[in-house]
C-alpha cells in the first residue's frame, strides 16, 4: 500500500514535535549544575570479531598483587586521571601481542590520529557571528597519551590492550576554555568500544577465557552546556 506524499509529510512533522518535545525535557533536566552527562548513544561500533585469548597463570597474578591498587581506583574513579596510576597491571606476551594484532589489525595504529586545531581567538569583528563559523564550540584539549587504564559505565577497573609499537590511541579530553560562544564548557561523558583486560572481573572470578575482552569504555571530553 502506497503512503500519500500529504500523509508522510504529516507523519513527519509528528515525529519531530515529539523529538522536540523530548530534546526540551532532557534540556530541562540538565543543565550547568550537571557535572557529568552520559549520551544515551553510542557512536561507535563494537567489532563482530571476539576476542578468545585468555591470561596466563603469572599475569593471573600479576593482577593478584595489584589488589589494592585495583580496587582503590574502583572506590575513587578520580584517580584515573592522575598520570600516576596510568600504568600498566598485566605485561603483554609477544605472542599475545602478535595475535591481538592480527584479530584486531584496525584496532592498533602507531600514532595518534590529530584533529585539526581550532584556534580560541576570535577577531572581535566576526566575534558575534561565532555560532555561524565552522568548527566545535567549546574546543577540547586533547591528552598525549593513550589511556592504559579505565573503567566501564558499571565502574569495574580495565586496562587497555596496548602494543609495544602501536596502541589503541583512546585519550581523554580537557575543556580549554570554561565558556565559548555564549555557552559553558564542561565535561562530560562518552563511551567508546575499547579492546580490554578487565582487571575487575579477574579479581572477582580468578581469571576466564573473558579475561580479554571488547566492550564500551567511558572517558570525559569537553561539551558546550547551556546555562
Amino acid at each position: 500500500m502506497k503512503i500519500k506524499f500529504k500523509d508522510r509529510m504529516t507523519n513527519l512533522a509528528l515525529l519531530w514535535s515529539i523529538l522536540l518535545l523530548v530534546a526540551k525535557s532532557l534540556g530541562q533536566a540538565g543543565g550547568s549544575q550537571v557535572r557529568l552527562l552520559r549520551p544515551t548513544f553510542r557512536p561507535l561500533s563494537l567489532p563482530v570479531l571476539p576476542c578468545s585469548i585468555s591470561l596466563e597463570s603469572s599475569q593471573i597474578a600479576q593482577v593478584r598483587a595489584e589488589s589494592d591498587f585495583i580496587q582503590s581506583i574502583q572506590s575513587n574513579p578520580d584517580l584515573l586521571h592522575s598520570e600516576v596510576s596510568q600504568r600498566p597491571v598485566v605485561t603483554l606476551t609477544q605472542g599475545q601481542e602478535r595475535q591481538l594484532l592480527q584479530r584486531y589489525p584496525q584496532l592498533f595504529k602507531q600514532q595518534a590520529v590529530t584533529l585539526p586545531v581550532i584556534s580560541p581567538v576570535i577577531p572581535p569583528v566576526i566575534a558575534r557571528h561565532r555560532r555561524d563559523l565552522p568548527g566545535r564550540v567549546c574546543a577540547p584539549r586533547q591528552g598525549s597519551q593513550p589511556l592504559i587504564l579505565a573503567r566501564q559505565a558499571n565502574g569495574q577497573v580495565v586496562q587497555l590492550a596496548q602494543l609495544t609499537n602501536s596502541n589503541q590511541w583512546i585519550m581523554e579530553e580537557t575543556c580549554s576554555a570554561v565558556s565559548d560562544g555564549g555557552m559553558n564548557c564542561d565535561l562530560a561523558e562518552r563511551e567508546i568500544p575499547a579492546l580490554f583486560i578487565n582487571l575487575s572481573g579477574i579479581l572477582a572470578n580468578g581469571g576466564t577465557n573473558a579475561d580479554f575482552d571488547m566492550a564500551y569504555v567511558v572517558v570525559h571530553c569537553c561539551v558546550a552546556v547551556s546555562s
